[in-house]
């Protein structure tokens, strides 16, 4: 599902450019949250696969279009919990590749 958020927040913003309506990043600020609520623990974006250990590579690169949606709304809105999410995030992934740590 991340996948799917990343699209639409990058469709959301890109319907705003297109038609010069901030109807659709309230939207894409809308939908944020929601996702923020499903795929988020401890503001580290989390899937269930992170449990365990067995997220396949298309599940990561999946995981990656949601970030670049984040970053693409944090760009326009600077809104901070969307900055946090990616702060962390980013923390939690520097954490496990060079400690070798599983930080969720």
């Amino acid at each position: 599902m991340t996948y799917e958020y990343g699209v639409l927040l990058q469709a959301l913003i890109a319907l705003t450019d297109a038609t010069g309506s901030n109807e659709y990043m309230r939207d894409a600020l809308t939908y944020v949250q929601n996702a923020i609520g499903q795929f988020t623990q401890n503001n580290t974006i989390y899937e269930g696969c992170d449990d365990t250990n067995t997220c396949r590579g298309d599940q990561l690169a999946f995981r990656g279009i949601f970030y670049l949606g984040l970053a693409r709304l944090y760009e326009r809105t600077k809104d901070q919990r969307v900055a946090q999410i990616i702060e962390t995030s980013y923390r939690a992934m520097l954490d496990r590749v060079t400690l070798g740590r599983n930080v969720q």
